[in-house]
């Protein structure tokens, strides 16, 4: 099922339904709540008598939405007409890390996961990527869970691991040092609702 949030446009299976036809819902609300300040600015100078501030700031402010509401939805803005998935998926890495994929390389498969680009990691185990751009740390085949737990005090965090359990993700992200929203907060894990107790100790990898 999904559904395209700026038009209320929803899918399910096969139909289509749309709620508003082709209008940026988003855009109503943004119109909306310019009406909204205005009139409350114009009742405030009107009752306390401040017509030089309403002449002052209804042409500005009204300078100001239009500004962004021209940057915000207009053909290349952030909040124009497209499609996104709902519910919203998880967040694709650990929290501020950022997605990094090593190309298919001959026999070996493409390799998915996160870099630090900023330095998040509390304990400082999990290091930032280097300027060149391309982490020290590069895997030469499949990643295992095991492989996976010592790259955490790199600089590359490896996901979508086949066949690891939500407890070995937690330990990883307790070693590197990172949080994960849905996942771990920095002293519990979570996994349906419930808390999985952490820990771990790294072991070997396999990286050149």
């Amino acid at each position: 099922m999904g559904i395209t949030s700026s038009t209320a446009t929803i899918k399910s299976g096969g139909s289509t339904q749309t709620i508003f036809g082709n209008f940026n819902i988003q855009l109503l609300f943004y119109i909306l709540m310019v009406i909204l300040v205005e009139f409350a600015v114009i009742s405030f100078a009107m009752s306390a008598n401040k017509y030089i501030v309403m002449a002052i700031f209804i042409p500005l402010s009204l300078f100001i939405f239009l500004v962004y509401g021209q940057r915000w939805f207009g053909p290349d803005g952030p909040y124009s007409h497209k499609d996104v998935q709902w519910p919203p998926a998880m967040n694709t890495c650990p929290d501020f890390l950022t997605a990094y994929t090593f190309p298919k390389d001959g026999s070996i498969p493409a390799i998915k996961g996160c870099v630090d680009a900023i330095g998040v990691s509390r304990n400082s185990a999990f290091l930032k990527l280097p300027s060149s751009g391309t982490p020290r740390a590069h895997p030469t085949g499949t990643i295992t869970a095991d492989a996976a737990n010592t790259m955490s005090t790199s600089d590359f965090f490896p996901i979508q691991i086949a066949g690891e359990t939500p407890t070995h993700l937690c330990n990883r992200l307790q070693t590197a040092g990172l949080t994960w929203e849905g996942i771990y907060d920095g002293e519990n894990c979570y996994s349906a609702g419930s808390i999985i107790s952490g820990g771990g100790a790294a072991q070997a990898a396999i990286c050149r």
